[in-house]
C-alpha cells in the first residue's frame, strides 16, 4: 500500500480520503493555498502549498512539491479533476500514481468517437446522435434532423456532464449552438424525456480481474447538478423486470470494465427507457462525486478499496462476495441565489441520529468559509434503512431540523421532491422537474 498520499482536492472530498488515510495508517497530505486555510487541513496530518490562479492549480509547482515531499502517490478526489489530464501526465513522467486514474485509459473514456466504437463493439446500444464532434451549426442541424427533435447539444469530450442543452426543435438550435460553441467541441445526441440516469460501480483490479459494485439513481440533476440520487436504482427496484434489466446492465458493465487498463473503479453511465432499453451514455474512472450512498448500501469504504487495487494489490475476496442490502438516499444541500462565496459560516446544525442510518458529510462547518472546490454545496446527507421508504422520511427529517446560516439554501427544494407522489413511488424520470413547473 501508500504510505504517503497527496490529496490534490480542497474541501470535503479530501476530508473524507484523509478518514480513510488514517484508518489505513496512511499520511494524509492536504493541499494548501497561499494564505488559504479550511477544514481539510486540520483532516490531514501535514499540508503542502501550491499556488492556486483563478482556481486552477499550478500543476508544475503540485508535482515538484510531491517529488520534494517524498509523495509516493497523489489522490484526485472525487469525481473528474477539472485539471485530471494535465495532472496524470506530468505525474506519470515522474513515475507516480494518481490514484486510480490512469492517463490513458481516462482519455479513450473521454474521445467520443473511442468510447461509442468501444461501446459497440462489446455489444451495448450507444445513444443516437453524432459519433464525433460537430464543428458546424449545419453539421448539428444534419444531426439533429436525422435522429429527430428533441436533442441534447453538449460537450463531445465531456460524456459525464450533466449540463447538456434540451433543444425542442429546429428553431432553437442556432442559439443554443452559438451559446455552446465557445466552451469546446460539441455533440448531438437524441433526447430521451422519458429516461432513467443510472450509474453502476465496477473494481478494476490490476489484473484485469472486474467485479461489480453496486447502481446508483442519478436521473434528479437540475443547472447541471445532482440534488437526490439513490443507491439502488429505482429503475431497477419498482419495475416486475427489473431484475432482468440490471442483470444486463452490470454485464454489460463489466464486459466495458474489461476493455479498461486503469486499476481502481469505474463508473458506467446508463440511460434506461420506459421499455428497459439500456443506452450507454458515459464511462469514467474514479470516485462518484457522492458515494455515501454506494459505501453504506454495500458495506464498503470505497475510498480505502480504490486506494488498494491503485496500489496493485488483488481483488478482494469481500468484493467478489459482495452482497449489497437496504437502500440509501443523498441530499445536496447547496446554498442558492446570491450567496457569497467568502461569506463565513455561522451556523452549522443538524439533527442527531445514528450513524449507521445517517451520515452528514459538511462542506463548511461554523467560522470558516465554503471551499472553493465545493462550493455552492454545504453538506451531503444520506439516510440509510431496510427500505426505501423509511430511508426517504429519515432525510426528510434530517433535511427538516438542519439550521443552516447565513446561506439561503436548497432545503425547501429538497424536501418537496423527498414527498413528491411521483418520487415516493419511484416513477420518475429525466422529465420530473419539466413537470414540476407546467
Amino acid at each position: 500500500m501508500f504510505s504517503r498520499i497527496f490529496i490534490v482536492r480542497r474541501g470535503q472530498a479530501a476530508i473524507r480520503v484523509a478518514r480513510t488515510c488514517k484508518r489505513l495508517g496512511i499520511t494524509a497530505v492536504a493541499l494548501r493555498a497561499p494564505e488559504g486555510s479550511g477544514l481539510h487541513i486540520e483532516a490531514c496530518d501535514i499540508s503542502l502549498e501550491v499556488d492556486v490562479t483563478e482556481g486552477m492549480l499550478d500543476v508544475e509547482q503540485l508535482v515538484a512539491r510531491a517529488v520534494e515531499n517524498e509523495i509516493d502517490a497523489v489522490h484526485p478526489g472525487f469525481g473528474r479533476h477539472r485539471q485530471r489530464d494535465a495532472i496524470a501526465r506530468a505525474l506519470e513522467q515522474q513515475g507516480l500514481p494518481f490514484v486510480g486514474q490512469d492517463a490513458d485509459a481516462a482519455a479513450a473514456l473521454t474521445d467520443r468517437t473511442a468510447f461509442r466504437a468501444l461501446v459497440e463493439e462489446v455489444g451495448g446500444r450507444v445513444i443516437p446522435g453524432s459519433e464525433g464532434a460537430v464543428e458546424t451549426l449545419g453539421q448539428a442541424s444534419l444531426v439533429a434532423e436525422e435522429i429527430g427533435y428533441p436533442v441534447v447539444l453538449g460537450p463531445a469530450e465531456d460524456g459525464d456532464d450533466p449540463s447538456w442543452t434540451i433543444v425542442d426543435d429546429e428553431d432553437d438550435l442556432p442559439a443554443a449552438f452559438e451559446k455552446l460553441q465557445g466552451q469546446g467541441p460539441l455533440a448531438v445526441e437524441k433526447w430521451l424525456p422519458r429516461a432513467r440516469a443510472v450509474e453502476l460501480i465496477v473494481a478494476i483490479d490490476a489484473e484485469g480481474e472486474v467485479a461489480p459494485i453496486c447502481d446508483r439513481e442519478e436521473t434528479l440533476f437540475a443547472e447541471g447538478r445532482s440534488l437526490i440520487e439513490e443507491c439502488p436504482s429505482t429503475a431497477f427496484v419498482f419495475r416486475t423486470d427489473g431484475q432482468a434489466i440490471q442483470e444486463m446492465a452490470f454485464d454489460l458493465a463489466l464486459r466495458i470494465a474489461k476493455q479498461v487498463t486503469s486499476a481502481g473503479l469505474l463508473r458506467v453511465g446508463l440511460l434506461v427507457d420506459e421499455a428497459g432499453r439500456l443506452y450507454v451514455s458515459h464511462a469514467d474512472l474514479g470516485l462518484p462525486a457522492l458515494l455515501t450512498a454506494a459505501e453504506m448500501v454495500t458495506g464498503l469504504d470505497l475510498v480505502g478499496l480504490e486506494m488498494q487495487l491503485a496500489a496493485g494489490v488483488p481483488m478482494p475476496d469481500e468484493v467478489l462476495a459482495l452482497q449489497p442490502s437496504g437502500h440509501a438516499i443523498s441530499a445536496q444541500l447547496m446554498a442558492t441565489g446570491e450567496a457569497d462565496p467568502e461569506a463565513t459560516a455561522t451556523t452549522m446544525r443538524f439533527p442527531a441520529a445514528p450513524q449507521r442510518s445517517v451520515r452528514v458529510e459538511q462542506s463548511v462547518m461554523e467560522g470558516f468559509c465554503i471551499p472553493p472546490d465545493d462550493f455552492p454545496r454545504l453538506a451531503k446527507i444520506t439516510a440509510y434503512a431496510p427500505i426505501r421508504h423509511q430511508a426517504a422520511l429519515t432525510l426528510d427529517r434530517m433535511l427538516a431540523g438542519s439550521v443552516v446560516a447565513p446561506y439561503p439554501t436548497n432545503c425547501d427544494r429538497l424536501r418537496s421532491i423527498l414527498n413528491d407522489e411521483s418520487f415516493r413511488a419511484g416513477q420518475y424520470d429525466a422529465s420530473f422537474f419539466d413537470k414540476k413547473a407546467s
